[in-house]
């Protein structure tokens, strides 16, 4: 009886010492999640930060492009007409004006002289 006795307290043991094992073993299971979802964190709010200045750059450049085009619309509109009091578009040296891509009239001789500028 007494060795049936001691062999179960034995058998009780080994069970204890595998169960204290798998206890450490799941509790360092455990800590590398806690470390790997720290990490997971850390890397969203890094990228959080990415994004927010990524979207505070792009509010500053869709203000400067609306600014942009109210400027060039400002200057679109405020640019001289083709005049109607211009009867013959023909300058005092005899040269024929015509209208350029910026609303101007330019003759044709400027019109060469801003061309070698533009190469």
């Amino acid at each position: 009886m007494m060795m049936q006795v001691d062999e179960e307290h034995h058998s009780l043991q080994d069970q204890k010492d595998q169960l204290n094992l798998r206890l450490k073993a799941l509790k360092r299971q455990m800590d590398e999640a806690e470390e790997e979802i720290d990490r997971l964190e850390h890397g969203k709010k890094k990228l959080q930060r990415d994004l927010d200045e990524q979207q505070e750059a792009n509010e500053q450049l869709q203000s400067q492009l609306k600014s942009l085009r109210s400027e060039m619309r400002r200057k679109t509109n405020s640019a001289p007409l083709d005049d109607d009091d211009d009867e013959d578009d023909i300058s005092t040296d005899g040269e024929t004006y015509f209208r350029s891509s910026s609303g101007y009239k330019r003759s044709c001789s400027q019109d060469n002289i801003i061309s070698t500028f533009s190469l």
